[in-house]
C-alpha cells in the first residue's frame, strides 16, 4: 500500500501494517507522522538505528529480537543511507507482535523499497514538502478560532523560506499567547514565525558561488558577528545546491528546474556559471552538510550551526 501524505488532508493510516516506508522531505512532517503511527498503535518505546552499510542489515535481528517476558511495544526506526539501499537481498523483516519498524529515507524511488512495500502488512507512505499554500490553510485551521489580520495572507504567500517546522512552531507560540487576542497583527505574526526576512543574503550567495572562499568567510564572520538569523540563509544555499545539482544530473530541462525553484531571470547567469565549479560528489556533500546544519538551527544550537556553516565554505572550496 503507497499513501501520499499530505497535511490538509492527513490519511488514516491502517491498522494492520508492522512495516511503514516514510519517503520525506521535511524532517518536522516526517516526526509528525512517527508520532501518528506511534499514538495509533499506542507504542511509546523508541530505538533509532542507521542503516549505511550492508553489513547493518544482517545485524537488524540482533536488535529487534529481544523476547522479553514483559515485552513492551517498541517503534524501531531504520535511517536508510545511500550505502545501506544497495542492499539486493533483504533479511527477514518479522516485528515481534506488537513492534512495528520504520524505514526513514528521503528516496522516493528505490529497487530496495520496492522489496520492502511488497512484504506483507507494510506501508510506503510518501511525504513531500507542502506548499507555501498549503502551509497557510494549515496555519488558518489550525489556530482558530483566533483571527488575522488582512494584511497577513499576502505577505505569508510570498515567504518561500517558510517550511512546515516553522510554520508549526509559530502555530504552538500563537496559541500559548494569544488566547485573549481578538486579532493578530502583521508585525506580532512575524515574530511569532521567527524568521527575518528582511537580511539580503545577496552578496554572501554570490561570493559562495563564485567560490570566493576569504570573501565568503568575511562575510559569514560579519553576519556571525552582528547576529543574523540563520533560517533564511540555510534555505536559499539548500535551495541553490538543489538546482545546481538537478542542472548538473540533467534530471529535467534547465528552463523547467529555474522556473520550480523560483530562481529569478538575473540569477541565471550565476547559476550558469558556479555550476563549472562544483562535482557532483562535492553538491552530494554540501546538501549532507546543510542537513545537519538545518537540524541544529532548528533545534536552537547556533553556535555549532555556524561552525558547520564555515565547513560548509570549506567543503565548497575543495
Amino acid at each position: 500500500m503507497m499513501i501520499r501524505y499530505q497535511i490538509l488532508n492527513q490519511p488514516k493510516l491502517p491498522a494492520q501494517c508492522e512495516l511503514f516506508i516514510i519517503s520525506y522531505q521535511s524532517e518536522e512532517l516526517y516526526q509528525k507522522i512517527v508520532n501518528q503511527i506511534c499514538h495509533q498503535y499506542q507504542i511509546t518505546a523508541h530505538q533509532h538505528y542507521s542503516i549505511s552499510l550492508l553489513e547493518h542489515w544482517n545485524n537488524l535481528s540482533q536488535h529487534t529480537q529481544n523476547y522479553d517476558l514483559f515485552h513492551e511495544p517498541c517503534c524501531y526506526e531504520f535511517e536508510l543511507q545511500k550505502n545501506g539501499l544497495s542492499c539486493k537481498t533483504l533479511p527477514n523483516l518479522s516485528p515481534i507482535q506488537g513492534d512495528i519498524y520504520i524505514f526513514k529515507t528521503q528516496q522516493f524511488k528505490h529497487q530496495c523499497l520496492d522489496k520492502i512495500a511488497c512484504l506483507a502488512k507494510s506501508c510506503w507512505i510518501q511525504s513531500y514538502s507542502p506548499q507555501i499554500k498549503e502551509l497557510w490553510s494549515y496555519l488558518k485551521r489550525q489556530i482558530q478560532p483566533h483571527t488575522l489580520s488582512q494584511d497577513i495572507e499576502s505577505w505569508f504567500l510570498q515567504q518561500h523560506a517558510v517550511d512546515f517546522g516553522i510554520v508549526e512552531q509559530a502555530i504552538e507560540k500563537i496559541l500559548l499567547s494569544q488566547k485573549n487576542a481578538s486579532c493578530l497583527a502583521l508585525n506580532e505574526f512575524k515574530k511569532h514565525l521567527g524568521i527575518q526576512i528582511s537580511e539580503d543574503w545577496n552578496p554572501f550567495l554570490e561570493s559562495w558561488m563564485k567560490q570566493e572562499l576569504e570573501l565568503s568567510l568575511s562575510r559569514l564572520r560579519y553576519a556571525q558577528t552582528t547576529g543574523q538569523e540563520l533560517t533564511l540563509l540555510v534555505w536559499l544555499l539548500n535551495r541553490n545546491v538543489q538546482v545546481l545539482y538537478a542542472i548538473q544530473q540533467q534530471m529535467r530541462p534547465t528552463k523547467s528546474i529555474y522556473e520550480q525553484f523560483k530562481i529569478w531571470p538575473s540569477q541565471i547567469s550565476l547559476f550558469e556559471k558556479a555550476i563549472k565549479h562544483f562535482s557532483t560528489t562535492q553538491l552530494v556533500k554540501l546538501l549532507i552538510i546543510l542537513q545537519d546544519i538545518d537540524r541544529l538551527v532548528k533545534t536552537g544550537q547556533t553556535q555549532l550551526a555556524w561552525i558547520k556553516l564555515y565547513d560548509f565554505l570549506l567543503a565548497s572550496a575543495t
